[in-house]
């Protein structure tokens, strides 16, 4: 049976709960930051190189027009199918040879060549043979480090999620990938339209030490936002709220144990400290950089996070840390959750059909005081992709392949890439939009589509109300856009840096359940500065001076 194709949009993946619900901003806890430069020097865009000779030229494209264009970043959304769909190449970029290729993968193995029907039909469009080695995601980053460690052991074209950049990568990339600035910058990147058109801000991410190094990934300008089940809302006959005491009144409204009904998911990442204005990493304050662990707005939304569970609120799973906040979300036995907009078309793709009455939608922003509400910017980019180092017909020959993957919404690539073989994987609805079979759900896996994409669009073509709602959200939303100060910038921690986060997860958790308090913050805040916090800054001061 065909099912309905609500939702269609750029790529996504599912990568840590910390890392996936911030947006983006996880860059900054772990072996890397959200924007970047190397303990050597600056491998971004930023400390006086000239990304004029570095980035390609934007040069858009568009085979249909979006009902609500981008505006202030926001996501462009089509609420309908084409006409018809372009070809925008050709005819495949590939010479036959193989190409080796390393991904993530965050669900079930697909079949791989020659069983899957998608993979074939996706190599003979490209020409060559792209062989996928998927490597399960929760793993993927202790897989990178090890193969990086051994070069002769790299695939041919290998793909860094944001969340999982190895420490000392900013000298691992100029050691063992290709430079792509002689290929791709300026107008040399009119070889290859597709990737012309991907946005500036989105490439700058892919620049190391003054060369351009990597694909993009393209991220939207918004990471993560609270979501309500409108549907039960409007069952309970609740309002959503505007600040933070309308919050937990609503949160205490929704509850009804008797029901299995709880108010809240765990909420506190990606909703609850962007309530508070919590910054996703640095602000400025006077001048000096200041962490957001530090921020007297982190103290406020940890202990308001615990009032939440205090009253009773939180879904039981939720306070011991079991099971899925999606699952329980999408089962209505929470009312609300924290999900990124990638999350919530998928959901509405898979779930809406199949429950009457499921209306999931966005929260319109708030903050806890009820003034301007705050939503953290991410990266522009969720993944990049390196081209190991080769000829430079093998590198032109790659580059064709990645055009190709970048073709745009309202194309038959764009097509192909998210939805497979048409009779096979996806039957054509009633209304014109793809629905996957059965086959479909098992082989069209997002694998090839992390290799690089598009710019990210909405593409809400069977239920065009849900095209309208994101772009009431979306054109609220993006006044209350915050960069970080190091955003458009790639920079990499030292190592030693790499674990000063983890007793902040611990304590997150515990202040929330109660097993710990004020004074635990505050000791938990000095113990970060004196073990590597104060450096830290001090580290983040001199690329802020190099960037200007």
């Amino acid at each position: 049976m065909a099912v309905k194709s609500s939702v269609g949009s750029g790529t996504g993946a599912a990568f840590s709960r910390r890392g996936f619900l911030v947006g983006g901003a996880i860059a900054t806890f772990g072996t890397f930051a959200l924007a970047g430069c190397s303990a050597g020097g600056a491998s971004g865009s930023g400390a006086g190189i000239d990304l004029g000779a570095v980035l390609p030229d934007y040069i858009p494209v568009e085979y249909v027009k979006a009902k609500y264009p981008s505006v202030d970043n926001s996501t462009p959304i089509y609420t309908e199918v084409p006409d018809e769909y372009v070809q925008s190449v050709k005819t495949p970029p590939g010479s036959g040879s193989t190409i080796n290729a390393m991904v993530p993968i965050y669900s079930a193995v697909p079949p791989g060549l020659p069983e899957n029907n998608y993979f074939v039909a996706l190599n003979e469009a490209l020409g060559s043979k792209v062989v996928i080695n998927a490597v399960e995601g929760s793993s993927y980053g202790e897989k990178l480090q090890a193969v990086l460690a051994s070069p002769k052991d790299v695939a041919d074209w290998v793909v860094v999620p944001s969340s999982t950049i190895p420490a000392r990568f900013d000298e691992a990339v100029e050691a063992v990938f290709a430079d792509l600035t002689p290929f791709l910058a300026g107008d040399k990147v009119k070889k290859y339209p597709n990737l012309a058109n991907i946005t500036t801000d989105t490439w700058k991410y892919c620049v190391y030490n003054g060369k351009l190094m990597g694909l993009p990934n393209p991220q939207e300008a918004i990471g993560s936002w609270i979501f309500y089940r409108y549907d039960v809302l409007e069952e309970v006959g609740v309002e959503p709220p505007t600040n933070g005491d309308e919050f937990k009144k609503f949160a205490k409204a929704l509850t009804d144990e008797s029901k299995g009904r709880w108010g809240i998911d765990d909420i506190f990442l990606g909703g609850i400290d962007n309530m508070f204005r919590v910054p996703a990493t640095w602000r400025l304050d006077g001048g000096k950089l200041v962490h957001r662990f530090e921020t007297d707005e982190y103290r406020e939304a940890l202990l308001f996070n615990r009032d939440l569970f205090d009253a009773g609120v939180v879904h039981p799973d939720a306070v011991a840390g079991t099971g899925s906040y999606k699952t329980r979300f999408e089962a209505a036995q929470v009312a609300t959750m924290v999900d990124s907009f990638g999350g919530w078309r998928g959901s509405m793709r898979r779930v809406a059909p199949q429950i009457p009455g499921y209306d999931q939608r966005p929260a319109m922003p708030f903050a806890a005081d009820g003034g301007d509400p705050y939503l953290p910017r991410p990266d522009a980019v969720n993944m990049t992709s390196f081209i190991k180092q080769a000829d430079d017909e093998k590198i032109e020959e790659i580059l064709g392949l990645a055009n190709l993957l970048a073709a745009p919404f309202g194309t038959t690539e764009y097509r192909l890439v998210n939805y497979g073989v048409e009779g096979v994987d996806w039957e054509l609805n009633d209304d014109g939009t793809e629905g996957s079979t059965e086959l479909g759900t098992k082989e069209v896996v997002a694998t090839y589509k992390f290799l690089t994409g598009p710019n990210v669009v909405d593409a809400v073509l069977s239920n065009p109300d849900v095209g309208e709602m994101t772009h009431a959200f979306m054109e609220e939303a993006t006044k209350y856009l915050v960069e970080d100060p190091f955003w458009g910038n790639r920079i990499i921690e030292p190592a030693r840096f790499a674990s000063l986060e983890q007793p902040f997860e611990d304590l997150e958790a515990d202040v929330a359940r109660g097993r710990a308090d004020e004074d635990d913050i505050e000791a938990a805040i000095a113990s970060w500065k004196s073990s590597g916090g104060d450096d830290l800054r001090a580290f983040y001061q001199e690329k802020l001076d190099e960037l200007g």
